[in-house]
């Protein structure tokens, strides 16, 4: 690396460990001032573990907004997805809501149906979506492990699993309400003579 950047004998990076923490920023200044002497004004940055872990700190925080917003987005996107699959489904089984209707089924069991149905869907996406950040946080454990000065290790727990499972499944539902009001408002006569 020398080689190429053309200094013989430059540093970029000094790493040092205190034997007392308590006063570890005058430990840092006093470095600084040191090495600033001997180097020059502005030519020196020390960062204490604690600023390190500030930065990271407020890097994550950035990624989580930034994360944030890209799920909030995908959320929409999927419920629009629902909404518009159950719509799909209701149109395609209109006489057989007919058919239902006609042999004694109330709208509450109509909308039953449909929203299960809603249900399922957002459970299989949620279901999926588990599988792909189980799959990404053991990514970023094996790339953080190597690219970090500190120790990290993104985590899934059970709890987690289950709240994406269950927000999933809400979102679900929440889609599906829309088109299951449709299907359960039809009139059986109109639905048996749809084409």
């Amino acid at each position: 690396m020398r080689e190429l950047v053309g200094g013989k004998d430059t540093l970029t990076l000094i790493y040092a460990q205190v034997s007392n923490t308590d006063n570890i920023d005058n430990i840092a200044d006093k470095i600084k001032d040191k090495l600033e002497d001997k180097y020059g004004e502005n030519t020196i940055t020390t960062l204490t573990s604690e600023q390190m872990a500030e930065m990271t700190s407020s890097i994550f925080s950035i990624l989580t907004f930034v994360v944030g917003g890209i799920a909030s987005i995908s959320l929409i996107v999927a419920g629009v997805g629902i909404a518009n699959t159950m719509f799909i489904s209701v149109m395609e089984r209109t006489k057989e809501i007919g058919v239902m209707k006609a042999i004694g089924a109330t709208n509450y069991n109509i909308m039953e149906i449909f929203l299960i149905e809603s249900a399922m869907l957002g459970f299989i996406g949620g279901s999926i979506g588990c599988v792909i950040g189980y799959a990404l946080s053991v990514l970023v454990n094996v790339f953080a492990a190597g690219m970090l000065p500190i120790t990290f290790e993104a985590t899934v727990t059970l709890e987690m699993i289950a709240l994406g499972l269950g927000f999933s499944v809400v979102v679900g539902i929440v889609s599906g309400i829309w088109p299951a009001r449709r299907a359960a408002k039809l009139q059986p006569v109109e639905a048996l003579r749809y084409e």
